[in-house]
């Protein structure tokens, strides 16, 4: 879906950093984007969208590191691995399946189009052959006041990235 101007190929990863909770995620969070959808007058179609999509099969909300491009709803990624100091552990790498079903600002959480740019924001992703186990080693929020502990990061990345990265012996 992006374009390689966009982006440095070896940049393409999203950087998973803390999931939700599912009890946040039903208790507080989505009532919030609700109200925020309302109160905010977001774009119609992507408050439908989100709407559509909230409860999704195999899908889980999330905190995400610095985009590396516009990332727009509905990008794809092939894989999923572990990274240490930034850097993919090519022992980690699974096949994995995701969409992007939705991005979140993290201020005045709402849905947003793409994920902008050199932000941290939220996202809803949807796994197609089931949640990975890796994903709850991951952070898990369940307050939105609390500050964010340091686990070990995990990318959602294509094949072409990981070859661009110097992965090309890589065991799916």
């Amino acid at each position: 879906m992006l374009s390689v101007e966009n982006s440095k190929m070896k940049d393409r990863k999203l950087i998973l950093m803390a999931r939700f909770s599912i009890d946040y995620t039903q208790d507080k969070l989505i009532p919030e984007i609700e109200t925020n959808c309302v109160e905010y007058r977001v774009d119609p179609q992507l408050a439908a969208n989100f709407q559509r999509n909230k409860f999704a099969a195999n899908s889980l909300y999330f905190h995400h590191a610095h985009a590396y491009a516009d990332i727009p709803i509905g990008q794809e990624y092939e894989a999923i691995a572990r990274m240490c100091r930034g850097i993919i552990i090519p022992d980690s790498i699974l096949r994995c399946k995701t969409t992007v079903l939705a991005f979140f600002s993290a201020y005045k959480t709402q849905p947003f189009p793409h994920a902008s740019h050199g932000h941290h924001e939220n996202s809803l992703i949807q796994f197609q052959d089931g949640i990975p186990d890796m994903i709850f080693d991951l952070y898990e929020i369940t307050d939105k006041t609390t500050s964010l502990a340091y686990t070990p990061d995990i990318c959602l990345c294509t094949y072409e990235t990981l070859k661009a990265n110097g992965i090309k012996d890589f065991k799916m």
